[in-house]
């Protein structure tokens, strides 16, 4: 049992850098550190609407973005978890995108309650799906993606995963 918990706790170090584990921790699962937002390749995309920022637009401004069907199951949990996040749940100064999947954006924003304050861009037809999916590292359920100021990949949040409270302390560790 010591050894236990003496491999976590040096475990909780290592990941966390010299900070404190609970000030600095992802709570999310955390990709790899090389990761980054591929923007330019969203940007690029005539299949996604209304256009995706380029990096240089975004860069300076930590972000959470979701990728979902917007009439699938996935579009549901995300919509009402979205719906239910308050604005003190979201730092100032953070970038709030969804990159959807088929649907309606108004229909999906009123069934949910989904703030205009997340900024939906929606894919189109088969080559716009692929390219999400395959540019943002998605299957087929959504997940929340969490990008600190220089678009790096910070924390995901799986449908499984959504919590408030691990959204809003992630968030806040992208911010600072």
């Amino acid at each position: 049992m010591v050894l236990v918990l003496c491999l976590g706790l040096v475990a909780g170090i290592v990941r966390s850098g010299n900070a404190p584990w609970h000030q600095r921790a992802y709570e999310g699962s955390i990709p790899a550190r090389s990761l980054r937002l591929p923007g330019d390749r969203l940007a690029a995309s005539d299949h996604i609407s209304p256009r995706f920022p380029s990096p240089d637009e975004l860069h300076g401004s930590p972000m959470a973005l979701v990728v979902t069907c917007l009439s699938c199951r996935s579009g549901d949990v995300l919509g009402g978890f979205l719906g239910r996040m308050g604005v003190n749940d979201v730092p100032s100064g953070i970038d709030l995108r969804v990159v959807a999947i088929d649907g309606d954006p108004a229909v999906w924003r009123r069934t949910w309650g989904v703030p205009n304050r997340w900024k939906v861009h929606v894919a189109k037809g088969r080559d716009g799906v692929q390219l999400v999916r395959q540019a943002l590292r998605t299957g087929e359920s959504g997940q929340l993606q969490i990008y600190d100021s220089n678009l790096r990949w910070r924390a995901s949040w799986h449908l499984g995963q959504l919590n408030i409270d691990g959204v809003r302390h992630d968030l806040s560790l992208a911010a600072s």
